[in-house]
Formats: structure tokens, C-alpha cells, sequence
């Protein structure tokens, strides 16, 4: 691991590193790759794992890919010593740095990491990223909004104290900004429910009890509405129609 000193990682990122090594250690194989990397990466106490799963990405096929190029290095004997970082570790962790300048960020975290193992051409070529399901713009794109969200609640934070601190940091961990992807386009058009979502502006709109609570059955479109509404906020329709 001599070889990568030269770089400033997280502590997160030098697990991920660690962890990379285990893996190959384990698969009786004398470097790990990209692929070890990046099935690293996707270990539940990372950001990446909730990460993908809030863009609404198989996961779970993400580390199915991994582990098929992990099975294809080649398998040694008993190991003499612990793996060491291939060549294609190195490209990726060089990579990762130009990443996290880009996000404005001190050291290489692992969200930079696999960004750089999912570019095409760093580590993987165009034809062997053909069928992975997550475009390394669109994690660029999410962190990018999770920065701006988060400073924006930094800055109600300065008023409400630690409680707040630590509400803001239950409300990244837990939700979805919805907002967000309104504006960048990336909810499904809603039509049909303008009845629904006018009731539900109505209902926030009151000076008391102004609470709306969104049930139904199973696939009757309570997300669709709820999508529909954040559409209709971010466009300004209601504000429009409402002078």
C-alpha cells in the first residue's frame, strides 16, 4: 500500500482500501483491482450503498457486476503476503483526486473513489460499462445538491443550536430532496391529480392543522401525488394561479 501514501484519503476511504485488500486476500488472489475497490465501496457503512439506493439504483446488481470481474482475476496459492494495489488501483485513485477537487472536497472519500472506478476509461472501457446502471454524472449531480442542502440548513443550524444540528443531520441521512430532483427534471410527469394536489395545498395552506396525510392501497399512485405536488411548487404554478 506504500504506493498510494502519496494521496490525502477519509478514513472511510482508507477502509475501503483495506477492505479491498481483505477481499482479495480472501479470493486467494495476489492484487486487487478496481473491481475489489469497488465492491468495497458498496459496504453498508459507506454513504455510496444509501446513496444509490436514493437515486433508485439496483444495488444489489451493482455488486453482482463487481463480483464477476472479481472472479476473473486470476487465484494464487496460500499468499505470502498481504495484496497490493494493481495498476488499475492506482489510474483510479488518481483519478479520484481530480473528483474530489471538483466537489470541493479535503481528502479522497469514497463517493470520489467510485465515481472514478465508474468513469469509463479509467478503469473500465466504454463496452464493459455498457450495461452498469449508475452514470458517474449522476452521483456528481447528487452530491453536488446534498452540499447545497446542506448549506442551507447550516445556516438555519446557526440560529437553532446543536438541536438543530442534529435534526439536519437525521434529515440528510433519512429523506429525499424532492425539490432537487424536480428541478433537475428527474421526476415523472403527474397527470390527471390536480383535484388531489389542490386539496392537499389547501390543507397546508390553513392556519391550523395544517397537515396532510397521504394513505392508500398499494400502487393507487400516493408517490405520484406527492411527486406531482413538489412539480407543481418548483414550476410556480399554484403561486401563479393564486394572484
Amino acid at each position: 500500500m506504500d504506493e498510494i501514501l502519496d494521496f490525502k484519503f477519509s478514513n472511510d476511504s482508507k477502509r475501503a482500501l483495506e477492505i479491498a485488500q481483505t477481499i482479495a486476500a480472501d479470493n486467494s488472489q495476489k492484487q486487487f483491482s478496481s473491481a475489489h475497490l469497488m465492491r468495497a465501496l458498496l459496504h453498508k457503512d459507506f454513504e455510496i450503498f444509501s446513496t444509490l439506493l436514493n437515486l433508485e439504483k439496483d444495488v444489489y446488481y451493482v455488486e453482482e457486476w463487481a463480483d464477476v470481474r472479481i472472479e476473473s482475476v486470476q487465484r494464487h496459492g496460500q499468499l505470502s503476503s498481504k495484496p497490493t494495489a494493481g495498476d488499475d488501483v492506482l489510474v483510479v485513485i488518481g483519478e479520484a483526486d481530480n473528483i474530489r477537487i471538483k466537489l470541493g472536497h479535503d481528502e479522497i472519500e469514497p463517493l470520489s473513489l467510485f465515481i472514478s472506478a465508474i468513469t469509463p476509461g479509467v478503469s473500465f472501457s466504454y463496452e464493459q460499462l455498457k450495461t452498469f446502471p449508475v452514470m458517474p454524472n449522476e452521483l456528481i449531480d447528487a452530491c453536488i445538491a446534498d452540499n447545497e442542502f446542506s448549506q442551507t440548513l447550516q445556516g438555519q443550524e446557526s440560529k437553532g443550536g446543536k438541536t438543530a444540528k442534529k435534526d439536519s443531520t437525521n434529515l440528510l441521512k433519512f429523506c429525499i430532496d424532492l425539490n432537487g430532483k424536480a428541478q433537475h427534471g428527474e421526476l415523472e410527469p403527474v397527470v390527471a391529480r390536480d383535484n388531489e394536489i389542490r386539496q392537499m395545498l389547501e390543507i397546508l395552506g390553513r392556519r391550523f392543522k395544517p397537515n396532510v396525510l397521504v394513505i392508500g392501497d398499494t400502487g393507487v399512485g400516493k408517490t405520484s401525488l406527492v411527486h406531482g405536488f413538489v412539480q407543481k411548487i418548483i414550476s410556480e404554478e399554484f403561486s401563479a394561479r393564486n394572484e
